[in-house]
């Protein structure tokens, strides 16, 4: 369902839960509609998010190079870096909301996110085979996505 159907679904008892990330909390104000969250191991989260910054590389190539040095300037390791500091701090806010009105932040141990992941592995399966019938190597692309993040992600 889509995000903002959420909170009436919530207090409806139409869903008991759902997959978001606590910067949601507070606009939506979940808080008050929920008694308990839920992450992983050091703050492990259920899911990664891609955004990418990309342009046409023959474009780029074309262009002048004070064009050039304004996007390498504004892109790049340093942006991400700044980019997920910002992201990772957006999220405290609404962590503090859930304790703050009594709502437990339940911290799942190894064995259960283990249980957990391996759930997921059926819809990773499915997209890999379908990844594969339109004639791109879903699991090559499972492999890369996942030692990027692993490469990436820090432990809080």
């Amino acid at each position: 369902m889509p995000l903002p159907a959420l909170p009436q679904a919530l207090s409806k008892g139409a869903v008991d839960g759902a997959l978001i990330p606590f910067e949601v909390v507070l606009p939506f104000k979940l808080q008050e509609l929920t008694k308990y969250s839920v992450e992983g191991d050091a703050g492990g989260r259920f899911g990664t998010a891609v955004f990418l910054f990309a342009m046409n590389k023959d474009r780029y190539e074309s262009l002048p190079d004070d064009l050039k040095a304004v996007i390498d300037a504004n892109s790049g390791d340093a942006l991400a870096t700044e980019i997920g500091e910002l992201w990772d701090g957006i999220e405290a806010p609404g962590k503090a909301a859930q304790e703050k009105s009594g709502g437990e932040v339940i911290k799942l141990d190894a064995a259960t996110l283990a249980d957990f992941d391996k759930l997921g592995e059926g819809v990773v399966a499915r997209w890999i085979e379908d990844a594969d019938s339109n004639g791109l190597d879903g699991q090559a692309l499972v492999d890369a996505a996942r030692a990027s993040v692993a490469k990436h992600s820090t432990a809080e």
